[in-house]
């Protein structure tokens, strides 16, 4: 009943719970009024009014929402999400991270009609969701000055990433990445794209899979939507295949034109470096009829186990 009143004077709020069936706080929590608020972490809760609050928060530097139950959608929409941000003039990190399985969200509204919102302190951003959620979410918001982002996708079959390159090079910090670096694990695909030594700006893009065929298309797929990010990436690093089960199940499962799509974006890349087992399974590749016109500047290139 206590924390049913406003807290005018609390500056950290920090909740979490691993129930099996999520927590939900009740609206008229804080009294909806916690002004002096700067760090607000939220794990396995469920806060339908989190929106009222974050109105009341206008000093609020940190917002870490971890475990989101997927049917949260509902009141958290991209659309309420951006609304409820437009006051965090101060907001440097932000965390959204779903539990699968998630929904694509109902969009209503066309975002070349939508009024951006500018979050001016941001520097950093992690999200885990569906890529739907994400595309909606960034077509309404920017962020100069961030210089991290770190993405993690369900499992899907399409990605449009429009937005969300959009978003990146519209940052400062992270339009021009130098280096680029794919990593292929038993349940997950990644790549990571890093500035010049010496500044800052690391992108990191995740996608949740189990099946190598399926990271092979969803990476090829997210690298040729971003192809004005990547063409000025000089270094290209992929790591993964360790295990000679994996490998052979890339080399039954996995054609060569496939393997190819990865590499059209990378126009620039001088340097390739691939890890064993994956070394042998480029170099076939990259010895093919198919590969003409493929990495068209690459002077040094090193293939393990080749």
């Amino acid at each position: 009943m206590a924390m049913q009143e406003p807290y005018p004077a609390l500056t950290t709020l920090e909740l979490w719970s691993d129930d099996e069936m999520t927590p939900v706080l009740p609206d008229t929590f804080l009294g909806g009024f916690a002004p002096c608020l700067q760090t607000i972490s939220l794990e396995g809760i469920a806060f339908p009014a989190l929106s009222k609050l974050l109105f009341s928060t206008v000093n609020l530097v940190s917002l870490l929402l971890d475990k989101i139950p997927p049917d949260t959608t509902r009141y958290m929409s991209p659309q309420v999400m951006a609304t409820s941000l437009s006051r965090l003039t101060r907001l440097k990190f932000l965390r959204l991270d779903f539990l699968p399985p998630g929904l694509p969200p109902n969009i209503h509204q066309n975002p070349r009609q939508q009024t951006r919102v500018l979050l001016p302190s941001l520097t950093w951003l992690e999200f885990q969701g569906v890529n739907e959620y994400l595309e909606d979410l960034i077509s309404r918001i920017e962020a100069p000055l961030l210089d991290s982002i770190n993405v993690k996708f369900f499992d899907q079959i399409i990605f449009d990433v429009t937005h969300l390159l959009q978003f990146i090079t519209h940052s400062e910090k992270l339009n021009s990445p130098n280096e680029a670096k794919m990593n292929f694990h038993y349940d997950f695909v990644q790549i990571t794209l890093s500035p010049p030594k010496g500044t800052v700006g690391n992108i990191m893009l995740q996608v949740l899979c189990t099946v190598p065929l399926w990271q092979v298309l969803s990476l090829a797929q997210i690298c040729n939507r971003a192809t004005p990010l990547l063409s000025g990436v000089q270094g290209l690093e992929i790591c993964g295949g360790e295990y000679e089960d994996s490998l052979r199940e890339w080399q039954d499962n996995i054609e060569i034109a496939q393997w190819l799509e990865v590499f059209y974006p990378f126009v620039a890349v001088a340097s390739l470096h691939v890890t064993e087992n994956l070394g042998r399974f480029t170099a076939s590749a990259l010895a093919g009829r198919r590969a003409a016109g493929v990495l068209p500047a690459l002077r040094d290139l090193w293939l393990e186990g080749a």
